[in-house]
């Protein structure tokens, strides 16, 4: 059986002329005997995983504009990613 554990915040902080400021953070533990593949786990090691998360944005009436950079980390074979990226939600 596998023991798992998160943790996340999440912030948004808009603006009344339609500006915000997203952030997030979020760590998870989880002890892998049996979720992944043999070749990427050890089973006497509890593995994290965490990303951050922050950037600006603007919205419009139906749509909502973002920028922002990440950063997501896996604790198995040192896997990570980061960078930029931008985003549009559209609303109806």
């Amino acid at each position: 059986m596998n023991n798992r554990t998160t943790s996340a915040l999440a912030l948004t902080r808009l603006f009344a002329a339609g500006a915000a400021i997203p952030a997030q953070a979020e760590l998870a533990s989880y002890d892998n005997t049996t979720d992944f593949p043999k070749s990427i786990t050890t089973p006497d090691k509890v593995k994290t995983t965490w990303q951050t998360y922050a950037g600006i944005g603007y919205r419009f009436s139906k749509v909502d504009l973002e920028l922002a950079c990440r950063h997501i980390e896996w604790d198995f074979d040192d896997l990570n990613f980061s960078g930029p990226f931008a985003g549009l939600n559209f609303r109806f």
